[in-house]
């Protein structure tokens, strides 16, 4: 008797915890779905500032090479 209850309890605490895990899932699923517009927007706009960063790191580089020929 003392066996089957105490299995039972496992199988009670492990469904606890799946469905934890999966009230915390939805929670981020939600979360990821209305930050993954503003991360997106974040993310172009960071993608853009690199690439004009990395172009004038670029120009700069180039610049100072020219310079040092002449």
């Amino acid at each position: 008797m003392q066996q089957g209850t105490d299995s039972s309890f496992r199988i009670a605490s492990f469904q606890l915890f799946a469905d934890f895990i999966g009230n915390i899932g939805n929670a981020l699923n939600m979360l990821y779905t209305i930050n993954v517009t503003v991360l997106g927007i974040l993310f172009q706009t960071l993608k853009f500032i690199c690439f004009k960063v990395g172009v004038y790191a670029i120009e700069i580089a180039f610049v100072t090479v020219f310079i040092q020929i002449i």
